[in-house]
């Protein structure tokens, strides 16, 4: 797949009724967690400049080690735009975890890695500040609030099993209204309107990629 995303079946969080139950951690299992780095949040989850701000930032000096937080296998481990150097990791629970703007990328596509392995070292590649991890979670493609999973003072799991709510993905302005609920996880780029819907095409984008993420076909685009 061309994109970084899942985007088979983007998991549509406001449809949500009940909490989902995602198992992070198995002592049977011996499936274990792993702080990526124990470090501060210097940009959180949420709304930053005109920008939606899908992960949290942790201010790192280049070189220091990043470990991946589950078991997994890397579904992505290169150059990729404003990530820089990226590596997603896919948990068989449906998270995957992102680890952007690493300096050095020490695994392989479709390696098997251990919570706690290190995947990389940190660094500022990409469109980047200054040196930091920029960590994502999500759940089928659906960008989670990690801070609804790690707690940052500790650099441990608020609890082995998380449960996913509508409060864990980006909020919505006013749920009621039916047009926002159609902007879903792209309501950055969509504008809704009574008339329809305006969206902002992005470098890249093809009519098929703007048609799977508003549920739509490309017969009624064109």
């Amino acid at each position: 797949s061309h994109s970084i995303h899942y985007t088979a079946n983007r998991f549509n969080y406001t449809t949500i009724t009940s909490p989902i139950p995602i198992e992070l951690v198995n002592e049977s299992k011996k499936q274990y967690f792993a702080c990526p780095i124990e470090k501060k949040i210097t940009s959180r989850f949420g709304p930053r400049r005109r920008r939606w701000h899908y992960g949290v930032d942790l201010g790192l000096r280049v070189g220091d080690p990043i470990k991946v937080m589950f078991d997994g296998k890397v579904r992505i481990a290169k150059r990729a735009g404003a990530y820089g150097n990226l590596v997603v990791v896919r948990h068989d629970n449906g998270l995957e975890t992102y680890y952007a703007h690493l300096s050095r990328i020490n695994v392989d596509v479709n390696q098997e890695v251990k919570a706690g392995e290190i995947l990389g070292l940190g660094g500022n590649t990409g469109r980047s500040t200054g040196p930091h991890l920029h960590l994502e979670i999500r759940y089928l493609g659906a960008a989670i609030n990690p801070e609804k999973v790690i707690d940052f003072k500790t650099f441990s799991l608020i609890s082995d099993t998380l449960m996913l709510t509508k409060d864990c993905f980006k909020k919505i302005k006013n749920p009621s209204s039916q047009t926002n609920s159609l902007a879903k996880n792209s309501a950055d780029d969509t504008k809704s309107t009574k008339g329809g819907k305006y969206y902002k095409v992005r470098r890249g984008d093809t009519l098929g990629q703007i048609a799977r993420r508003h549920g739509t076909t490309v017969k009624q685009l064109a």
